[in-house]
């Protein structure tokens, strides 16, 4: 969704006083932090400890005790019962990334 035009002008008037900050709003410049985001969440993915702390957070069943309570359950994580079955199956003991 682009900005509207207020926030825009606001935006890159922030832009203007900041050195640590670049706006990328054209869809090429979008597309390439889109991949570059996928690639190093991939990547980060790929680390054991990381990916048993995601499962351990994630009720990909209804059965779960605390499906309602906390965590990511399937509708906040907009899963069907059959994507979370799916994901269920990435072990947190095997890489499943390279």
């Amino acid at each position: 969704m682009a900005p509207t035009p207020e926030a825009r002008r606001s935006i890159e008037a922030l832009e203007g006083r900041r050195d640590d900050l670049a706006l990328a709003l054209s869809p090429k410049d979008i597309a390439v932090l889109a991949r570059l985001n996928d690639d190093a969440s991939l990547r980060f993915y790929g680390h054991s400890p990381y990916r048993r702390e995601l499962l351990g957070w994630m009720r990909l069943s209804r059965r779960h005790p605390d499906f309602a309570r906390d965590g990511l359950n399937l509708e906040a994580l907009q899963l069907s019962g059959f994507e979370g079955a799916a994901a269920g199956g990435f072990s947190a003991a095997r890489p499943c990334f390279a």
